[in-house]
C-alpha cells in the first residue's frame, strides 16, 4: 500500500485543503488525553446530605421556625474594655444550658478554653460572649486598605467515631440546638466529613480532609476594605471577603464568601449577616464525646495572620 509521510494513502488520498496546500503532518499525539494537572480544581459540588453525620429533618424544621421568629440583631457599640479583650483573646467561651460537658478556662494559657463533652452530648452550639468581629466597625476600624481578620483556632485532642465539632462564625442570635453553618448568618466547616457548609443544613461542599486528634485548624474570615470613589478606605460594606481555613499553622483553603451566592451554585441560606454588617461571634459545633481546646489568644496561634 502506498503511504503519504507515513500514513495509508487511499485513492482518494493526499487531501488538500481549499487553497490547494496540503495537511500538516500527522503527529501521534494528536489524539492523546490532554493533560489536566495545570487545569484549575473542578467548583465545588452542593450536596443534598453529608456521607457522615446528618441532623434530622425535625430538628432543621424548628431551627427556620426559630429564626423566623428571631431576627438578627444589630452590632452592638463595644466599649473600649470588651474591644482590649477581645483584641487580647479574653473573650469568654459560654456554656449553653443542657449542655452535657464541660468548659474550663486554661489557667497556664491565655485565651485557651478546655472543651470536654460526654456520649450523649446533643448537637451544641458553644459562642463567644464578644462578636469576633464588630460590624458598626467603631471598636474594629479599617483606617486602611489593609485587610482585617476575624480567626480563632480550635486544638483537636479526642474526637470519638461517633463523636465531631464544627468550627466557624455566626451572627446572633442562633439556634444553639444546631450546629455552626447549617442555620441563617452562620459558616462553619465540619470534622466529620471536612465540608464547609454556609447557612445550609443540606449537605454542604467538599473542602477539605475529615478532622484529626493532634491536629490544630483555625477558621476566620479576611475583610478587605474597597475604596470610595474619592479614594479612601471604606468601612462597610465589604467588596472582597475571604474566608481562610488553616491546619498545624498553614493555610489549608480559602474561599470567596460571595461564591455561595453563584447564580449556578446558590447555597439555601445565602450570606445574608456575614458581609461584614452583622458582629460575627465564634462558633463551635459539638456532639458525642469530643476533646478540645478553643484558642481565642493569638499568642498561641498556630496560624499568624498578616495584620
Amino acid at each position: 500500500m502506498n503511504t503519504y509521510r507515513g500514513r495509508p494513502m487511499t485513492e482518494e488520498a493526499p487531501q488538500y485543503y481549499a487553497d490547494n496546500s496540503l495537511p500538516p503532518p500527522y503527529s501521534p499525539n494528536e489524539n492523546a488525553i490532554p493533560d489536566t494537572e495545570d487545569l484549575p480544581p473542578p467548583p465545588s459540588i452542593w450536596y443534598q446530605s453529608s456521607p457522615a453525620y446528618n441532623a434530622d429533618s425535625q430538628a432543621a424544621a424548628r431551627a427556620r421556625t426559630w429564626t423566623n421568629a428571631h431576627p438578627l440583631l444589630q452590632p452592638q457599640s463595644l466599649k473600649r474594655k470588651d474591644v482590649q479583650k477581645v483584641d487580647n483573646g479574653l473573650a469568654v467561651l459560654v456554656k449553653p444550658r443542657d449542655f452535657a460537658g464541660d468548659i474550663i478556662k486554661n489557667s497556664t494559657s491565655s485565651g485557651c478554653w478546655s472543651v470536654r463533652t460526654r456520649a450523649d452530648c446533643k448537637d451544641t452550639c458553644l459562642m463567644s460572649d464578644l462578636p469576633l468581629h464588630s460590624g458598626n466597625n467603631r471598636g474594629f476600624t479599617v483606617s486602611s486598605v489593609a485587610p482585617r481578620y476575624c480567626y480563632f483556632e480550635v486544638r483537636v485532642h479526642r474526637l470519638d467515631p461517633e463523636g465531631g465539632i464544627a468550627i466557624g462564625l455566626a451572627a446572633m442570635p442562633y439556634p444553639l440546638w444546631r450546629l455552626p453553618g447549617w442555620d441563617r448568618a452562620s459558616l462553619a466547616v465540619h470534622s466529620d466529613d471536612g465540608r464547609r457548609y454556609v447557612s445550609d443544613s443540606a449537605g454542604g461542599r467538599d473542602f477539605t480532609r475529615p478532622f484529626r486528634p493532634l491536629d490544630v485548624y483555625g477558621i476566620g474570615m479576611k475583610f478587605a476594605a474597597p475604596r470610595s470613589s474619592s479614594g479612601r478606605a471604606n468601612s462597610i460594606p465589604y467588596a472582597d471577603i475571604q474566608v481562610i481555613f488553616t491546619k498545624n499553622g498553614a493555610m489549608e483553603g480559602t474561599w470567596n464568601l460571595h461564591e455561595e451566592i453563584d447564580s449556578e451554585m446558590d447555597q439555601p441560606g445565602g450570606v445574608n449577616g456575614l458581609e461584614g454588617d452583622h458582629d460575627l461571634y465564634a462558633s463551635i459545633g459539638v456532639f458525642g464525646s469530643t476533646a478540645i481546646t478553643v484558642i481565642f489568644g493569638k499568642d498561641n496561634w498556630a496560624f499568624k495572620p498578616d495584620y
